[in-house]
């Protein structure tokens, strides 16, 4: 099976638990309650995070995939979905505007607005996935077609 990490968020488990080729893997600062799965806490905001303007969340987040090793948190997430295909959750719904303008973003800005236009959409796990495309990793959103989803050709939005 070819490496494709993809993401979505915990209003689909049932759609992800109902596919014995998927792993739900939480990437979440606070799990629900009800969820029993795979937690990989290092591509989660710190906590004081969600208290922060899109702005300084943004920045932060970033310098925070920045300093992780990519190589470890693919091996991190290889061991925990063994042979099925992992999927990172979060809490908000897809949004193909934001997570499109995400990708096709040239400065930390143009992100920032993306978050106040869409604040109920707006997650992490877009960048997660931004930073995973700059590193020519496929990440995508579960259930939008490959064709809807872009490439990143920028590493750095500073």
């Amino acid at each position: 099976m070819e490496r494709v990490i993809l993401t979505s968020y915990f209003g689909n488990i049932k759609k992800i638990d109902n596919d014995e080729n998927l792993i739900p893997i939480s990437i979440a600062r606070k799990k629900p309650v009800w969820y029993k799965g795979k937690e990989f806490k290092d591509l989660a905001p710190y906590s004081y995070m969600l208290n922060l303007s899109f702005d300084e969340y943004t920045i932060k987040f970033f310098e925070i995939l920045t300093n992780l090793n990519l190589n470890k948190v693919v091996s991190a997430i290889d061991s925990m979905s063994g042979n099925k295909r992992p999927v990172l959750l979060c809490y908000e719904k897809y949004n193909e505007e934001l997570e499109s303008g995400i990708f096709n973003a040239k400065k930390v800005s143009e992100i920032v607005n993306l978050a106040n236009t869409y604040p109920e959409n707006f997650c992490h796990r877009h960048l997660v996935a931004r930073w995973f495309k700059s590193y020519e990793i496929d990440c995508r959103e579960l259930g939008v077609p490959q064709s809807k989803n872009p490439t990143v050709k920028q590493t750095s939005l500073f």
